[in-house]
């Protein structure tokens, strides 16, 4: 790829299932629940990769996320502890 001397980053990837979403769908209101208690950030973003909300310092073993002004879709949930990553869907309806 041209002059390029480094072309793949790595980013640790954590289970996807160090975490939970329930109710997914939902109406009104969601929760994040965490395997582990742990200092993370968690941001969620809408299907297009626009950053909706952004929860810093998240101490505990759940976030309560309310639907409020979001529209109905599709949203990406993003955890991060600092040195890894977990993905997931949150659908409100």
């Amino acid at each position: 790829y041209g002059s390029c001397s480094v072309c793949v980053a790595s980013v640790a990837e954590t289970n996807p299932s160090t975490f939970s979403v329930f109710p997914n769908p939902s109406e009104n209101q969601t929760c994040i629940s965490f395997r582990e208690n742990g200092l993370r950030q968690v941001r969620i973003s809408d299907a297009t990769g626009k950053l909706i909300r952004s929860y810093n310092s998240v101490y505990g073993d759940k976030l309560i996320v309310s639907k409020d002004a979001l529209s109905s879709g599709l949203y990406i949930i993003q955890v991060t502890d600092g040195s890894s990553f977990s993905t997931g869907k949150l659908i409100f309806k």
